[in-house]
């Protein structure tokens, strides 16, 4: 079976598409086709680029070609962003981390293309070609691709290397049924609820004897993942120390954030600190 992947800018999609290489998949990505569709026209792939500014052609050939290839290849990996949406018989895997950890891998790789000044300015930088991306992609077709009710995977690399992620593919992959998502996230990347203050010690006693296994329940609220039930499950794992939490996701949600005093009483108790704080003004990537 084929696999789409796409995700945010950052997270990781070549290195993890790398890895499942080893384990006999080939990878197809956009900048592959881009180039094999320059070397044909006898142009270099800048010239292409500033072809494709003006020629809409341009993106009717990567997609067709996509389709074609979809349909005739097997066991290949499709590295692009609307792998998903011109590929639909395929396992379609969206990776993300969060923006502050996507800059920062940015930001140290040091691209000659990008050179930030900071960490924060990668980040102002990533946030906002994701946005266009998104106007821009919703233009030409008429579709999310941050929906993340697309895909089949939705799988945070914030905390986690490119071999658990891409095991981690294979192992949703192997039990894969059309219609029904998975979603894995670092559970120290979701924020707890009000009823979180009201956790007991049997309840949390049981969570960490594997007592409550069932995906917790989440959904965005400000644009920020948080709890809608199941705020003991989600402090046993990170107890535990889990790279990756099974949740249930829900788009816009009702509710409030969690205020300083509460956040700070769930680190308290979960041993940990949270890498980001909820954003009230979070930017609205996801939905």
């Amino acid at each position: 079976m084929n696999i789409s992947i796409t995700g945010t800018l950052g997270s990781g999609k070549s290195s993890v598409c790398a890895v499942l290489e080893k384990h006999g998949y080939s990878t197809i990505s956009n900048g592959v086709l881009f180039r094999e569709i320059a070397k044909e026209k006898g142009i270099t792939v800048v010239e292409l680029n500033e072809l494709a500014k003006t020629d809409k052609s341009i993106d009717k050939m990567l997609d067709d070609r996509s389709i074609r290839l979809g349909k005739e290849r097997e066991n290949t990996i499709f590295d692009s962003r609307m792998g998903w949406h011109f590929i639909p018989d395929s396992f379609k895997v969206f990776l993300f981390a969060n923006m502050n950890e996507a800059a920062r891998r940015v930001y140290a790789a040091d691209r000659i293309s990008e050179a930030y000044q900071s960490e924060l300015d990668a980040k102002a930088d990533l946030i906002k070609r994701q946005l266009l991306e998104k106007e821009r992609f919703f233009s030409l077709y008429g579709v999310d691709y941050l929906d993340l009710h697309n895909y089949d995977l939705v799988i945070e690399s914030t905390s986690a290397s490119p071999e658990q992620v891409a095991e981690k593919i294979l192992e949703t992959l192997a039990e894969y049924h059309k219609d029904k998502q998975t979603m894995l996230l670092n559970p120290t990347s979701i924020y707890p609820s009000e009823t979180a203050s009201a956790i007991t010690k049997e309840e949390l006693e049981k969570a960490m004897e594997g007592g409550l296994s069932e995906p917790i329940q989440i959904g965005l609220i400000q644009n920020n993942f948080c709890v809608l039930k199941g705020d003991c499950r989600l402090l046993s794992s990170i107890l535990k120390k889990e790279t990756f939490l099974s949740v249930n996701y829900q788009k816009a949600a009702e509710g409030n954030l969690p205020d300083s005093d509460l956040l700070e009483k769930f680190e308290t108790l979960g041993e940990f600190t949270y890498k980001i704080r909820p954003e009230a003004d979070a930017p609205a990537i996801f939905c």
